[in-house]
Protein backbone atom coordinates (compact mmCIF):
# COMPACT_ATOMS: atom_id res chain seq x y z
CA UNK A 1 0.00 0.00 0.00
CA UNK A 2 1.00 3.23 -0.96
CA UNK A 3 0.22 6.52 1.25
CA UNK A 4 0.44 9.78 0.28
CA UNK A 5 0.88 12.69 2.36
CA UNK A 6 -2.01 15.34 2.06
CA UNK A 7 -0.59 18.48 0.53
CA UNK A 8 0.24 21.40 2.44
CA UNK A 9 -1.78 24.32 2.00
CA UNK A 10 -0.34 27.13 -0.11
CA UNK A 11 -1.25 30.37 1.34
CA UNK A 12 -3.17 32.69 -0.82
CA UNK A 13 -0.85 35.00 -2.72
CA UNK A 14 -1.89 38.78 -1.22
CA UNK A 15 -3.13 41.29 -3.64
CA UNK A 16 -1.08 44.22 -4.33
CA UNK A 17 -1.92 47.01 -1.98
CA UNK A 18 -4.97 49.36 -2.99
CA UNK A 19 -4.29 52.76 -3.51
CA UNK A 20 -6.33 55.85 -4.23
CA UNK A 21 -4.29 58.03 -7.20
CA UNK A 22 -5.38 61.76 -7.19
CA UNK A 23 -4.47 63.87 -10.34
CA UNK A 24 -5.30 67.69 -10.45
CA UNK A 25 -6.17 70.33 -12.49
CA UNK A 26 -2.01 71.20 -13.23
CA UNK A 27 -1.22 67.15 -13.96
CA UNK A 28 0.10 66.69 -10.53
CA UNK A 29 -0.23 63.39 -8.80
CA UNK A 30 -0.63 62.03 -5.63
CA UNK A 31 -0.94 58.47 -4.60
CA UNK A 32 -2.61 57.25 -0.70
CA UNK A 33 -2.64 53.82 0.15
CA UNK A 34 -5.29 52.47 1.33
CA UNK A 35 -6.47 49.76 3.64
CA UNK A 36 -9.01 47.12 2.10
CA UNK A 37 -11.68 48.26 4.05
CA UNK A 38 -12.11 51.87 3.88
CA UNK A 39 -14.78 54.70 4.58
CA UNK A 40 -13.34 57.84 4.18
CA UNK A 41 -14.77 61.65 3.20
CA UNK A 42 -13.18 63.55 0.80
CA UNK A 43 -13.73 67.36 0.53
CA UNK A 44 -12.67 71.16 0.76
CA UNK A 45 -12.88 71.07 4.40
CA UNK A 46 -10.09 70.32 7.19
CA UNK A 47 -12.01 67.44 8.76
CA UNK A 48 -11.97 65.02 5.54
CA UNK A 49 -9.66 62.02 5.29
CA UNK A 50 -9.12 63.33 1.56
CA UNK A 51 -8.70 67.09 1.11
CA UNK A 52 -9.20 68.42 -1.89
CA UNK A 53 -8.57 72.18 -1.94
CA UNK A 54 -9.76 73.68 -5.45
CA UNK A 55 -12.53 76.02 -4.70
CA UNK A 56 -14.87 73.77 -7.16
CA UNK A 57 -14.68 70.99 -4.24
CA UNK A 58 -17.87 71.18 -2.09
CA UNK A 59 -16.54 71.36 2.15
CA UNK A 60 -17.98 67.69 2.57
CA UNK A 61 -18.03 66.11 -1.22
CA UNK A 62 -18.34 62.95 -1.45
CA UNK A 63 -17.51 59.28 0.41
CA UNK A 64 -15.51 56.65 -0.79
CA UNK A 65 -16.56 53.17 0.72
CA UNK A 66 -14.54 49.82 0.13
CA UNK A 67 -15.60 46.41 1.39
CA UNK A 68 -14.47 42.90 0.18
CA UNK A 69 -12.74 44.14 -2.76
CA UNK A 70 -15.64 46.00 -4.00
CA UNK A 71 -16.02 49.94 -3.66
CA UNK A 72 -18.09 52.55 -3.93
CA UNK A 73 -18.50 56.44 -4.38
CA UNK A 74 -21.36 58.69 -2.77
CA UNK A 75 -22.13 61.95 -3.67
CA UNK A 76 -22.82 63.94 -0.52
CA UNK A 77 -25.31 66.78 -1.85
CA UNK A 78 -22.37 68.18 -3.57
CA UNK A 79 -22.71 71.77 -5.85
CA UNK A 80 -21.03 70.21 -8.22
CA UNK A 81 -21.48 66.82 -8.41
CA UNK A 82 -19.48 63.26 -9.06
CA UNK A 83 -18.68 61.92 -12.37
CA UNK A 84 -17.67 58.43 -13.03
CA UNK A 85 -16.55 57.94 -16.27
CA UNK A 86 -19.09 59.82 -18.67
CA UNK A 87 -22.08 59.58 -15.91
CA UNK A 88 -23.13 61.97 -13.61
CA UNK A 89 -23.75 59.76 -10.63
CA UNK A 90 -27.51 59.69 -8.63
CA UNK A 91 -26.23 59.38 -4.66
CA UNK A 92 -24.35 56.34 -5.08
CA UNK A 93 -22.14 54.26 -7.53
CA UNK A 94 -19.64 51.35 -7.92
CA UNK A 95 -16.44 52.09 -8.56
CA UNK A 96 -13.90 49.70 -10.39
CA UNK A 97 -9.89 49.67 -10.25
CA UNK A 98 -8.74 52.10 -12.95
CA UNK A 99 -12.18 54.17 -12.94
CA UNK A 100 -11.77 57.47 -13.22
CA UNK A 101 -13.89 59.59 -11.07
CA UNK A 102 -14.28 63.38 -11.22
CA UNK A 103 -14.49 65.47 -8.49
CA UNK A 104 -14.59 68.92 -9.52
CA UNK A 105 -11.08 69.54 -11.22
CA UNK A 106 -9.52 66.29 -9.71
CA UNK A 107 -9.26 62.98 -11.60
CA UNK A 108 -9.27 60.24 -8.96
CA UNK A 109 -9.01 56.22 -9.83
CA UNK A 110 -8.44 52.96 -7.86
CA UNK A 111 -5.64 50.87 -8.76
CA UNK A 112 -3.20 48.29 -7.21
CA UNK A 113 -0.37 48.65 -10.21
CA UNK A 114 3.29 49.25 -8.82
CA UNK A 115 3.50 52.70 -10.57
CA UNK A 116 -0.05 54.09 -11.24
CA UNK A 117 -0.63 56.45 -14.05
CA UNK A 118 -3.45 58.12 -15.65
CA UNK A 119 -4.59 56.00 -18.42
CA UNK A 120 -5.25 57.80 -21.65
CA UNK A 121 -7.88 58.91 -23.21
CA UNK A 122 -9.49 57.77 -26.46
CA UNK A 123 -11.21 58.64 -29.23
CA UNK A 124 -14.52 56.61 -30.88
CA UNK A 125 -15.57 56.28 -34.15
CA UNK A 126 -18.48 53.75 -34.66
CA UNK A 127 -16.28 50.65 -34.32
CA UNK A 128 -12.80 52.21 -34.99
CA UNK A 129 -11.19 53.44 -31.81
CA UNK A 130 -8.03 55.56 -31.32
CA UNK A 131 -5.96 55.72 -28.13
CA UNK A 132 -4.67 59.73 -27.58
CA UNK A 133 -1.48 58.55 -25.74
CA UNK A 134 0.75 61.17 -27.67
CA UNK A 135 1.34 65.32 -26.42
CA UNK A 136 0.01 65.92 -30.28
CA UNK A 137 -2.66 64.18 -32.32
CA UNK A 138 -2.95 64.94 -35.27
CA UNK A 139 -6.31 64.44 -37.54
CA UNK A 140 -7.07 64.71 -41.35
CA UNK A 141 -7.37 62.92 -44.68
CA UNK A 142 -3.80 63.05 -45.27
CA UNK A 143 -1.94 59.50 -44.92
CA UNK A 144 0.27 61.23 -42.40
CA UNK A 145 -1.80 61.97 -39.72
CA UNK A 146 -1.44 60.19 -36.74
CA UNK A 147 -5.78 59.46 -36.79
CA UNK A 148 -6.32 59.63 -41.04
CA UNK A 149 -10.30 60.20 -41.20
CA UNK A 150 -10.65 59.56 -45.29
CA UNK A 151 -14.08 61.51 -46.08
CA UNK A 152 -14.19 64.31 -48.32
CA UNK A 153 -15.48 66.62 -45.65
CA UNK A 154 -12.17 66.31 -43.97
CA UNK A 155 -9.27 68.33 -44.48
CA UNK A 156 -5.78 67.16 -45.42
CA UNK A 157 -4.72 68.54 -42.09
CA UNK A 158 -8.03 69.20 -40.36
CA UNK A 159 -7.55 69.33 -36.49
CA UNK A 160 -5.15 68.37 -33.27
CA UNK A 161 -5.45 67.44 -29.86
CA UNK A 162 -3.01 68.66 -27.45
CA UNK A 163 -2.49 66.49 -23.98
CA UNK A 164 -1.32 68.86 -21.46
CA UNK A 165 -1.07 66.81 -17.70
CA UNK A 166 -4.45 65.07 -17.97
CA UNK A 167 -6.12 67.51 -20.09
CA UNK A 168 -7.10 67.12 -23.84
CA UNK A 169 -6.90 70.34 -25.91
CA UNK A 170 -9.01 70.14 -29.54
CA UNK A 171 -7.77 73.06 -32.16
CA UNK A 172 -9.38 73.44 -35.61
CA UNK A 173 -6.14 73.56 -38.17
CA UNK A 174 -8.13 76.31 -40.02
CA UNK A 175 -10.29 73.55 -42.07
CA UNK A 176 -12.43 73.93 -45.21
CA UNK A 177 -15.47 72.92 -42.60
CA UNK A 178 -14.05 73.86 -39.01
CA UNK A 179 -14.65 71.60 -35.30
CA UNK A 180 -18.09 71.14 -33.41
CA UNK A 181 -18.08 70.25 -30.25
CA UNK A 182 -21.48 69.14 -28.66
CA UNK A 183 -22.86 71.05 -31.59
CA UNK A 184 -20.92 74.34 -30.91
CA UNK A 185 -18.07 75.26 -33.43
CA UNK A 186 -14.79 76.00 -31.50
CA UNK A 187 -11.39 76.99 -32.75
CA UNK A 188 -10.04 75.52 -29.73
CA UNK A 189 -11.57 73.77 -26.50
CA UNK A 190 -10.72 71.85 -23.75
CA UNK A 191 -12.46 68.38 -24.26
CA UNK A 192 -14.27 66.20 -21.47
CA UNK A 193 -15.85 62.60 -20.76
CA UNK A 194 -18.29 62.25 -23.32
CA UNK A 195 -18.06 65.05 -25.71
CA UNK A 196 -18.87 63.97 -28.77
CA UNK A 197 -16.76 65.52 -31.52
CA UNK A 198 -17.59 66.93 -35.29
CA UNK A 199 -14.85 66.47 -37.73
CA UNK A 200 -16.52 67.35 -41.33
CA UNK A 201 -19.05 65.21 -41.38
CA UNK A 202 -17.23 62.50 -38.86
CA UNK A 203 -18.51 62.17 -35.64
CA UNK A 204 -16.38 60.97 -32.93
CA UNK A 205 -16.51 60.40 -29.08
CA UNK A 206 -13.94 61.82 -26.40
CA UNK A 207 -14.06 59.12 -23.34
CA UNK A 208 -11.19 58.28 -21.13
CA UNK A 209 -10.32 54.77 -21.50
CA UNK A 210 -11.13 53.56 -17.99
CA UNK A 211 -14.62 54.85 -18.46
CA UNK A 212 -15.08 52.65 -21.53
CA UNK A 213 -14.29 48.62 -19.51
CA UNK A 214 -17.37 46.64 -19.82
Amino acid sequence: MLLVAPAAAQPKPQAPPLQLVIVDDVGQQTVVRLPETIDISLGREPGNKIRLTQRDVSPRHARLGCQEGRCSIEDLDSDNGVRVGTRRIVKRAAVREEELVYIGSYTLFLSRRAAPALPPARLVAGTQTFVLDRPVTTIGSAPDNVIVLRHPSVSPYHARIELSGDRYRLADLQSKTGVRVGGEDYYRVQLGPGDRIQIGAVELRFEPAASARP
